[in-house]
């Protein structure tokens, strides 16, 4: 258990603490909903009193007014108030301690005689044709409601000399509870500086070592001597852990002398190794470069069909002219955006190249509403859809087929349709062309364009289903893009 003292010790600290606090909140709660609730009960008492002195003048006034004007109104409206006076005083009775309640019972019968008397005189009023024969009545009537109103003021004065007994106790409860409380108070704060003046005598000081060794060892001085013991548990515990740190850190330094000029070594081997392989990569680079120079490929193609004009050779100028065209719009425009004419401008060409290169095995269909030629569209989005179902569709067929190419205007967008009656593909090779991810394909040519050309739609129309596909097998594949006609803010 000595282990655990240091724990136990702060477990019982702080649960003391909340449960001191938690005592005093609790307490001072319940005291200020017991003065509360009298004070709600005082108030009630007199506004129930005062509601039933308003109600019995108020039922005087409407009294003396139906004589004046005989309005029936006049004669429901003192009732109503007559009756409002003696339900207050029913509930009144439930609050009343028994030193006011004969005052309260007095006060109940004399409003019914007031009310019985009442009614009785202007019974006589209605159905008198002298003043006399309901005179005594209405003064008596009148002398009744006078009594109503003394029993109410009594009833005030006796409640407020109650009230004031009960404020004064109030007050010195109120006192009482606050001395509690500050006593609580300053009894409880004194106690927790103590208990952390004890707890700061044991711990403080043997962390403080520790802290002004662990400087020490900052500043690159690590012959410090072990940390003495301090008798508590948990402290000893983290200084014989610091002590075993401090002598790893010496082992570990030696081993890192003793290896440094092996590892020296082996870098600088590492080094040359590295710059030699650096100097083979960086000789096979530029002579990718130079196999793939634009300009050397243009120039060559270019004196190409200068020797095909002075030869004769004009079929071949034309299909050298196509092979560059289509080579330079692919060089210049894959990352910029296009129209729908240029793109059809280089499909011709790509379809002259390849019916040069097949005859009749492969023929080409173009269908292009001529008022969709200025739609803005990612460059080299078309000629690779239609060089991979010839590749991926006709090329494979013996007897060759078609290839037919459609622009045309469905609303808001400007739908584009490459149909092949090629080979087709399966659903799951569908679903494998449209995914999001990278697909790794076998043959390098089969979709590597293809999933270019989706990813930058995508990228560009992200909010438009731009994109789908749909084939039978053995019948033919069609592509489908749907191409905003009005312009948006495009993603590019």
């Amino acid at each position: 258990m000595k282990g655990k003292s240091l724990k136990f010790k702060l477990i019982a600290f702080i649960l003391s603490i909340i449960i001191s606090m938690a005592s005093l909140n609790i307490y001072s709660l319940f005291v200020i909903r017991d003065i509360k609730a009298k004070y709600s009960t005082m108030i009630d008492k007199m506004i129930y009193i005062n509601q039933i002195g308003q109600n019995i003048e108020l039922s005087v006034y409407y009294f003396d007014k139906y004589f004046n004007t005989r309005a029936i109104n006049d004669l429901d409206l003192f009732r109503s108030y007559c009756n409002n006076a003696k339900r207050d005083t029913f509930i009144l009775e439930t609050y009343f301690e028994d030193t006011n309640l004969p005052t309260l019972r007095n006060l109940q019968n004399v409003i019914d005689s007031y009310k019985d008397l009442a009614d009785n005189t202007t019974s006589k009023y209605l159905f008198s044709e002298k003043t006399d024969d309901f005179y005594d009545d209405f003064k008596e009537t009148k002398q009744i409601a006078s009594y109503c109103s003394e029993y109410v003021q009594k009833l005030q004065e006796s409640y407020l000399n109650y009230n004031n007994t009960m404020y004064l106790d109030l007050n010195k409860q109120m006192e009482r509870n606050n001395i509690l409380i500050v006593i609580f108070f300053v009894t409880t704060t004194v106690g927790c500086i103590i208990i952390a003046l004890l707890f700061s005598r044991r711990i403080i000081k043997p962390i403080g070592i520790l802290v002004d060794k662990s400087q020490r060892i900052s500043k690159g001085e690590l012959d410090i001597d072990k940390t003495k013991s301090s008798g508590m548990y948990e402290i000893d515990l983290l200084a014989q852990g610091f002590d075993t740190m401090v002598e790893n850190i010496n082992d570990l330094i030696k081993k890192i002398k003793e290896n440094a000029d092996i590892e020296k070594k082996l870098k600088d081997e590492e080094m040359r190794s590295l710059l030699f392989e650096n100097m083979l990569k960086e000789s096979q680079l530029k002579m990718l470069q130079s196999q793939i120079n634009p300009h050397f490929l243009f120039n060559t193609l270019n004196t190409i069909v200068q020797i095909s004009i002075i030869e004769g050779a004009y079929e071949t100028e034309k299909l050298i002219n196509s092979v560059s065209d289509l080579l330079r719009y692919s060089l210049v425009m894959i990352d910029k955006q296009s129209n729908v004419k240029k793109e059809i401008e280089i499909i011709k060409q790509y379809m002259y190249i390849q019916e040069t290169r097949f005859e009749d095995r492969v023929k080409f269909k173009l269908e292009v509403d001529n008022s969709l030629l200025d739609i803005e569209i990612p460059g080299m989005t078309l000629q690779p859809l239609v060089e991979n179902a010839f590749l991926h569709g006709i090329e494979s067929k013996e007897e060759g087929g078609e290839i037919t190419i459609r622009v045309c205007n469905r609303g808001e967008n400007c739908n584009i349709i490459i149909e092949d009656d090629g080979v087709g593909m399966s659903l799951e090779k569908i679903r494998e062309i449209l995914q999001e991810e990278k697909m790794e394909n076998k043959d390098k040519h089969t979709s590597i364009g293809l999933k270019n050309v989706i990813n930058r739609l995508r990228i560009v129309y992200p909010n438009n289903d731009v994109f789908s596909i749909e084939s039978t097998e053995g019948v033919g594949t069609k592509i489908y893009i749907k191409i905003p006609i009005v312009k948006e803010e495009l993603h590019v």
